[in-house]
């Protein structure tokens, strides 16, 4: 009688943890839908601004002698700044050099 009962309860046990993998399972699946069903919900609120492409009434051509100046002035504050410390750091090591 016991032993029935033990079996038994085992077996409801057994049922009740294959269930709760079940509904754990299902409850993932669900939460993974929910979640893909808002972006596209997003998405189609994206879509729904009819947002098109103008054509250009004028012709747009490049600044070429804005671009050439622009880079000439960085080149040469690049190269100069450069310099400066080459010369900084070899003006350090000839002082150290005649304290000798």
């Amino acid at each position: 009688m016991a032993r029935s009962k033990h079996t038994a309860l085992g077996t409801h046990e057994f049922k009740l943890a294959s269930l709760k993998r079940k509904a754990l399972a299902t409850q993932k699946l669900y939460d993974v839908f929910l979640s893909r069903l808002q972006q596209a919900e997003i998405l189609q609120d994206l879509d729904a601004g009819d947002d098109f492409a103008q054509i250009p009434d004028k012709h747009i051509k490049p600044r070429v002698l804005l671009g050439m100046t622009f880079s000439l002035i960085l080149s040469s504050i690049f190269s100069l700044g450069f310099w400066l410390i080459i010369h900084l750091i070899a003006d350090k090591k000839s002082r150290f050099t005649t304290l000798l």
